[in-house]
């Protein structure tokens, strides 16, 4: 997935991302410094996951396809994606909603990182509305947002469930409503395991 990203632009995306904190060896020197796991909650989720998606490698194809599906609203392919890039994971790393919201932010975090984009801007667990929603990815060129909320349903056969629990969280706490002028596309989906629920969605 990184193939067409340097060991510096790396460092420089987990940093601001949260995953690493920088501390300074000398305060007359702020640019001479280390970088450091910040907790133990992130420290166990770099030895779970965020090593195995820079080891992974996705095609440059592959990559514009998907910030293209993102830009269009094409749910097919976005469903896709889902789908597929859950199994580059192992199904130990999932039992909880928080796995799976830091597992596909760290996937959009690391691709936007390799094709910067200043009218694109991506966010999680930011205020909006009546609520925090789980990702946003912003298209200020063209007017255009997607906003994800994800659940974690503790039975298979309850994912079309918790998928509308989650898109039903979207829609009465308004995330979108702080977006005047903007196209919106809502996605809710639900987990378990490596299973990924239909999308329950709605554009305008």
């Amino acid at each position: 997935m990184l193939s067409s990203m340097t060991l510096d632009s790396m460092w420089n995306f987990l940093a601001h991302a949260g995953y690493l904190t920088f501390e300074m060896k000398d305060p007359t020197k702020p640019e001479v410094g280390y970088l450091s796991i910040p907790n133990q909650e992130i420290r166990l989720y770099w030895q779970r996951q965020i090593k195995q998606m820079v080891d992974s490698t996705i095609s440059p194809e592959y990559q514009h396809r998907l910030i293209t599906a993102l830009r269009e609203f094409d749910i097919s392919y976005l469903k896709t994606f889902f789908d597929e890039f859950i199994l580059l994971a192992s199904y130990r790393n999932f039992s909880r909603e928080r796995d799976y919201h830091l597992f596909y932010f760290s996937a959009f975090a690391i691709l936007f990182t390799c094709y910067p984009d200043d009218d694109r801007v991506l966010t999680s667990d930011r205020e909006s509305g009546k609520g925090h929603y789980d990702i946003m990815i912003q298209f200020r060129d063209i007017k255009r947002l997607v906003v994800f909320e994800f659940k974690w349903s503790p039975f298979k056969n309850e994912l079309a469930k918790y998928a509308a629990i989650s898109f039903k969280q979207i829609e009465d706490r308004k995330y979108v409503s702080d977006y005047k002028g903007y196209s919106a596309l809502r996605i809710g989906v639900a987990f378990n395991g490596k299973d990924v629920s239909d999308f329950v969605w709605s554009m305008e």
